[in-house]
Protein backbone atom coordinates (compact mmCIF):
# COMPACT_ATOMS: atom_id res chain seq x y z
CA UNK A 1 0.00 0.00 0.00
CA UNK A 2 2.85 2.38 0.81
CA UNK A 3 4.37 1.73 -2.62
CA UNK A 4 1.10 2.66 -4.31
CA UNK A 5 0.94 5.87 -2.29
CA UNK A 6 4.50 6.84 -3.21
CA UNK A 7 3.72 6.11 -6.86
CA UNK A 8 0.67 8.37 -6.74
CA UNK A 9 2.67 11.14 -5.11
CA UNK A 10 5.46 10.90 -7.68
CA UNK A 11 2.99 10.68 -10.56
CA UNK A 12 1.11 13.76 -9.38
CA UNK A 13 4.36 15.64 -8.79
CA UNK A 14 5.37 14.77 -12.35
CA UNK A 15 2.07 16.07 -13.72
CA UNK A 16 2.41 19.32 -11.80
CA UNK A 17 6.03 19.69 -12.87
CA UNK A 18 5.00 19.30 -16.53
CA UNK A 19 2.22 21.86 -16.03
CA UNK A 20 4.77 24.34 -14.68
CA UNK A 21 7.14 23.67 -17.59
CA UNK A 22 4.32 24.24 -20.09
CA UNK A 23 3.24 27.45 -18.40
CA UNK A 24 -0.12 26.15 -17.18
CA UNK A 25 1.04 27.33 -13.78
CA UNK A 26 3.15 30.47 -14.07
CA UNK A 27 5.72 31.69 -11.54
CA UNK A 28 3.87 33.19 -8.59
CA UNK A 29 0.68 31.18 -9.22
CA UNK A 30 -0.81 29.48 -6.16
CA UNK A 31 -1.23 25.72 -6.18
CA UNK A 32 -4.37 25.06 -4.15
CA UNK A 33 -4.49 21.60 -2.58
CA UNK A 34 -8.26 21.14 -2.77
CA UNK A 35 -8.52 22.17 -6.43
CA UNK A 36 -5.65 19.92 -7.45
CA UNK A 37 -7.09 17.00 -5.45
CA UNK A 38 -10.53 17.37 -7.04
CA UNK A 39 -9.13 17.80 -10.55
CA UNK A 40 -6.98 14.68 -10.30
CA UNK A 41 -9.17 12.43 -8.14
CA UNK A 42 -6.65 12.10 -5.33
CA UNK A 43 -6.63 12.96 -1.64
CA UNK A 44 -5.38 16.27 -0.30
CA UNK A 45 -2.72 14.30 1.58
CA UNK A 46 -1.39 13.03 -1.75
CA UNK A 47 -1.37 16.57 -3.13
CA UNK A 48 0.39 17.84 -0.01
CA UNK A 49 3.12 15.20 -0.34
CA UNK A 50 3.52 15.95 -4.05
CA UNK A 51 3.91 19.66 -3.33
CA UNK A 52 6.49 18.92 -0.64
CA UNK A 53 8.44 16.87 -3.17
CA UNK A 54 8.30 19.73 -5.68
CA UNK A 55 9.41 22.15 -2.98
CA UNK A 56 12.46 20.01 -2.21
CA UNK A 57 13.28 20.00 -5.92
CA UNK A 58 12.94 23.79 -6.17
CA UNK A 59 9.82 24.03 -8.33
CA UNK A 60 7.58 25.63 -5.71
CA UNK A 61 7.88 27.59 -2.49
CA UNK A 62 5.66 27.57 0.59
CA UNK A 63 4.91 30.80 2.43
CA UNK A 64 2.96 31.29 5.68
CA UNK A 65 -0.62 32.45 5.09
CA UNK A 66 -0.10 32.40 1.32
CA UNK A 67 0.28 28.70 0.67
CA UNK A 68 2.31 27.01 -2.06
CA UNK A 69 3.30 28.92 -5.19
CA UNK A 70 5.37 28.28 -8.27
CA UNK A 71 8.87 29.62 -7.68
CA UNK A 72 9.30 33.09 -9.16
CA UNK A 73 12.54 34.88 -10.02
CA UNK A 74 13.42 38.54 -10.25
CA UNK A 75 15.65 39.60 -13.12
CA UNK A 76 18.60 39.86 -10.72
CA UNK A 77 17.91 36.34 -9.47
CA UNK A 78 17.70 35.08 -13.05
CA UNK A 79 21.11 36.60 -13.79
CA UNK A 80 22.45 34.79 -10.74
CA UNK A 81 20.90 31.50 -11.90
CA UNK A 82 22.66 31.63 -15.26
CA UNK A 83 25.98 32.77 -13.78
CA UNK A 84 25.87 29.88 -11.31
CA UNK A 85 24.78 27.41 -13.99
CA UNK A 86 27.76 28.35 -16.14
CA UNK A 87 30.13 28.04 -13.18
CA UNK A 88 28.79 24.74 -11.85
CA UNK A 89 28.47 23.11 -15.29
CA UNK A 90 32.06 24.17 -15.95
CA UNK A 91 33.12 22.47 -12.72
CA UNK A 92 31.05 19.40 -13.61
CA UNK A 93 32.75 19.19 -17.00
CA UNK A 94 36.17 19.26 -15.35
CA UNK A 95 35.09 16.51 -12.93
CA UNK A 96 33.82 14.19 -15.67
CA UNK A 97 36.30 14.96 -18.45
CA UNK A 98 38.83 12.26 -17.48
CA UNK A 99 36.15 9.56 -17.70
CA UNK A 100 34.32 10.99 -20.73
CA UNK A 101 34.65 7.98 -23.03
CA UNK A 102 33.32 7.71 -26.58
CA UNK A 103 29.99 6.23 -25.48
CA UNK A 104 29.32 9.16 -23.15
CA UNK A 105 30.43 11.70 -25.75
CA UNK A 106 28.20 10.07 -28.36
CA UNK A 107 25.26 10.21 -25.96
CA UNK A 108 25.73 13.96 -25.51
CA UNK A 109 26.09 14.46 -29.25
CA UNK A 110 22.91 12.47 -29.85
CA UNK A 111 20.87 15.14 -28.08
CA UNK A 112 22.55 17.87 -30.13
CA UNK A 113 21.85 16.02 -33.38
CA UNK A 114 18.21 15.76 -32.38
CA UNK A 115 18.23 19.51 -31.78
CA UNK A 116 19.69 20.10 -35.24
CA UNK A 117 16.98 17.95 -36.86
CA UNK A 118 14.30 19.85 -34.96
CA UNK A 119 15.82 23.16 -36.01
CA UNK A 120 15.79 22.13 -39.67
CA UNK A 121 12.11 21.22 -39.29
CA UNK A 122 11.46 24.64 -37.69
CA UNK A 123 10.51 22.95 -34.41
CA UNK A 124 12.33 25.40 -32.19
CA UNK A 125 10.70 24.37 -28.90
CA UNK A 126 11.71 20.75 -29.48
CA UNK A 127 15.19 21.79 -30.55
CA UNK A 128 15.70 23.83 -27.40
CA UNK A 129 14.40 20.93 -25.30
CA UNK A 130 16.93 18.59 -26.92
CA UNK A 131 19.79 20.98 -26.17
CA UNK A 132 18.62 21.13 -22.58
CA UNK A 133 18.61 17.32 -22.50
CA UNK A 134 22.33 17.43 -23.24
CA UNK A 135 22.88 19.54 -20.13
CA UNK A 136 20.74 17.17 -18.06
CA UNK A 137 22.79 14.26 -19.40
CA UNK A 138 25.99 15.99 -18.31
CA UNK A 139 24.50 16.33 -14.82
CA UNK A 140 23.65 12.60 -14.76
CA UNK A 141 27.23 11.72 -15.70
CA UNK A 142 28.46 13.99 -12.91
CA UNK A 143 26.18 12.30 -10.36
CA UNK A 144 28.10 9.03 -10.62
CA UNK A 145 31.10 10.35 -8.67
CA UNK A 146 30.21 13.93 -7.67
CA UNK A 147 26.68 13.74 -6.22
CA UNK A 148 26.88 17.12 -4.45
CA UNK A 149 27.79 18.91 -7.69
CA UNK A 150 25.00 17.03 -9.47
CA UNK A 151 22.53 18.03 -6.77
CA UNK A 152 23.46 21.68 -7.25
CA UNK A 153 22.99 21.28 -10.99
CA UNK A 154 19.56 19.73 -10.48
CA UNK A 155 18.43 22.79 -8.53
CA UNK A 156 19.87 25.18 -11.10
CA UNK A 157 18.36 23.25 -14.01
CA UNK A 158 14.98 23.40 -12.29
CA UNK A 159 15.31 27.18 -12.05
CA UNK A 160 16.30 27.36 -15.72
CA UNK A 161 13.25 25.34 -16.74
CA UNK A 162 10.96 27.67 -14.79
CA UNK A 163 12.61 30.69 -16.41
CA UNK A 164 12.24 29.05 -19.83
CA UNK A 165 8.50 28.76 -19.26
CA UNK A 166 8.44 32.54 -18.74
CA UNK A 167 10.54 33.20 -21.85
CA UNK A 168 8.31 30.95 -23.94
CA UNK A 169 5.17 32.72 -22.71
CA UNK A 170 6.57 36.15 -23.58
CA UNK A 171 8.44 35.61 -26.82
CA UNK A 172 8.63 33.08 -29.62
CA UNK A 173 12.11 31.75 -30.36
CA UNK A 174 12.76 32.07 -34.13
CA UNK A 175 14.73 29.29 -35.81
CA UNK A 176 17.49 31.78 -36.63
CA UNK A 177 18.09 32.27 -32.90
CA UNK A 178 18.15 28.54 -32.20
CA UNK A 179 20.76 27.94 -34.92
CA UNK A 180 23.67 29.66 -33.11
CA UNK A 181 22.86 27.73 -29.93
CA UNK A 182 22.76 24.45 -31.83
CA UNK A 183 25.99 25.24 -33.65
CA UNK A 184 27.64 26.14 -30.36
CA UNK A 185 26.62 22.83 -28.82
CA UNK A 186 27.94 21.01 -31.90
CA UNK A 187 31.27 22.79 -31.41
CA UNK A 188 31.22 21.77 -27.74
CA UNK A 189 30.85 18.11 -28.78
CA UNK A 190 33.62 18.50 -31.37
CA UNK A 191 35.99 19.83 -28.73
CA UNK A 192 35.09 16.98 -26.39
CA UNK A 193 35.95 14.51 -29.16
CA UNK A 194 39.25 16.35 -29.69
CA UNK A 195 39.96 16.00 -25.94
CA UNK A 196 40.20 19.79 -25.71
CA UNK A 197 39.02 20.53 -22.17
CA UNK A 198 39.79 24.25 -22.25
CA UNK A 199 38.02 24.73 -25.57
CA UNK A 200 35.04 22.63 -24.51
CA UNK A 201 34.75 24.55 -21.25
CA UNK A 202 34.86 27.93 -22.98
CA UNK A 203 32.25 26.80 -25.50
CA UNK A 204 29.95 25.41 -22.82
CA UNK A 205 30.06 28.64 -20.83
CA UNK A 206 29.41 30.67 -23.96
CA UNK A 207 26.26 28.70 -24.81
CA UNK A 208 24.84 29.11 -21.31
CA UNK A 209 25.56 32.85 -21.45
CA UNK A 210 23.97 33.14 -24.91
CA UNK A 211 20.81 31.34 -23.86
CA UNK A 212 20.69 33.23 -20.57
CA UNK A 213 20.75 36.47 -22.52
CA UNK A 214 17.67 35.37 -24.48
CA UNK A 215 15.80 34.67 -21.27
CA UNK A 216 16.88 37.92 -19.63
CA UNK A 217 15.76 39.87 -22.70
CA UNK A 218 12.32 38.27 -22.38
CA UNK A 219 12.17 39.13 -18.67
CA UNK A 220 13.01 42.73 -19.49
CA UNK A 221 10.01 42.84 -21.81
Amino acid sequence: MAVVNVTRVEALAGMLRTAIQRGTYAPGDRLVELRIAEANGVSQATVRDALRLLERQGWVVSQPRRGVMVRAFSRAEAEEVFALTAAVESLALRWVFPRMNKALRDALRGHVRAARRASLDNKTALGLAMLFEMHLALARITAVEQPITAEMLDRLHTAVQILESVRRARSRLPARELDPLTAGHELFCDRLDARDLIGADETLRRQITLYGGMVLDALRG
